[in-house]
């Protein structure tokens, strides 16, 4: 199993290409906060609009994620909430009938 620490950093540069994607900000605004170049910025808008955060992760470490340890990685950064359980309700006795 490989352990990937997602640095603060990462994170903040897909919460803002999130933002770009979203279109609460323009690319030329994301590259000056990220301290890229415009190109660069397409880029990386290109390949985390197509493939998600994990393609992102994987362009920037080249480390593939399993889907369980990226769900990990985001519960614990606050940016995916897991599924609530159902509740399970106990079933009640079915009486034999007659015939």
């Amino acid at each position: 199993m490989i352990k990937l620490n997602v640095t603060e950093e990462n994170m903040k540069r897909y919460c803002i290409l999130n933002k770009v994607i979203e279109g609460l900000i323009t690319l030329k605004d994301a590259s000056k906060l990220l301290g890229i170049s415009y190109r660069q910025m397409i880029r990386l808008k290109n390949v985390s609009y197509q493939k998600g955060l994990k393609a992102y992760l994987a362009e920037i470490h080249n480390i593939n994620l399993s889907y369980k340890t990226l769900r990990k990685i985001l519960i614990n950064a606050g940016l995916h909430e897991p599924r609530k359980k159902k509740k399970v309700y106990r079933r009640r006795r079915r009486r034999e009938e007659a015939g």
